[in-house]
């Protein structure tokens, strides 16, 4: 009773203290190594990846199968995960800051099979947008991961679109953040170096 209580009273709450109840539960469950689903294809993920795999989760939501494969992939490994909904994405990238490997790269998409440059364009500016929204929902004392994982990917979409001087400016900003944990300090130091700069 008092659950389906605290639900419909934190239902009435603004949507910045709901989003701010939900990440602190996560973490909560993140620390605890409870963040899991009961789903079947939670266990049989196991069987289907290994150290050093590549995996990508289309719909990732909150995150579940990210760090679940994350944890599976290890350091040698890589998880592209792809979430449309803004405020979902927003979740996901404060979950995944917490995460005990740094190899998931997020993206705030939508899976498509488009192959149209203007389309891909336009969704990728739209991502922009998105990750410009999450830096400035983030607070810079609590939130740099999510800040240093935001500025980097904003990086790479521009070092795509072949924007190579907004491309360095995102790199530095994430450098400038410095490397804290759950951050993107090295892919931004990469990054640069993909762009011939120090």
């Amino acid at each position: 009773m008092f659950s389906t209580l605290a639900k419909k009273t934190a239902a009435r709450l603004p949507h910045e203290w709901q989003q701010a109840l939900k990440r602190r539960h996560f973490q909560r469950h993140i620390a605890r190594d409870t963040f899991r689903t009961d789903e079947p294809e939670w266990e049989l993920a196991a069987r289907w990846l290994a150290p050093g795999d590549w995996a990508i989760d289309v719909g990732a939501n909150i995150g579940h199968y990210s760090k679940r494969f994350s944890d599976l992939v290890g350091a040698g490994g890589r998880v592209i995960a792809f979430e449309p909904v803004p405020a979902t994405f927003e979740l996901l990238a404060a979950n995944a800051a917490r995460f005990a490997w740094t190899n998931v790269t997020l993206l705030n998409l939508a899976a498509s099979d488009a192959t149209d440059e203007n389309v891909q364009a336009e969704r990728l500016n739209r991502a922009l947008g998105h990750y410009r929204m999450a830096v400035a929902a983030s607070s810079p004392e609590t939130d740099k991961a999510i800040m240093s994982r935001a500025h980097e990917a904003m990086g790479r979409i521009n070092l795509f679109l072949e924007n190579t001087a907004e491309a360095a400016k995102e790199f530095d900003e994430t450098i400038k953040i410095g490397d804290v944990r759950g951050g993107a300090y090295k892919e931004a130091v990469e990054g640069k170096k993909k762009l011939g700069q120090p």
